[in-house]
């Protein structure tokens, strides 16, 4: 099953902070992965 593409637009502070979590690397690893698409 292949997943569907949805764009989403992130605020300015909503991407900091996402950055944040895959840069300092305390959160679970499904957690880091779910920021990495959100970030793509």
């Amino acid at each position: 099953m292949k997943g569907k593409n949805c764009h989403v637009r992130l605020r300015e502070t909503e991407k900091k902070r996402l950055l944040e979590i895959t840069k300092k690397g305390n959160h679970p690893a499904c957690q880091i992965i779910r920021v990495n698409i959100l970030l793509r």
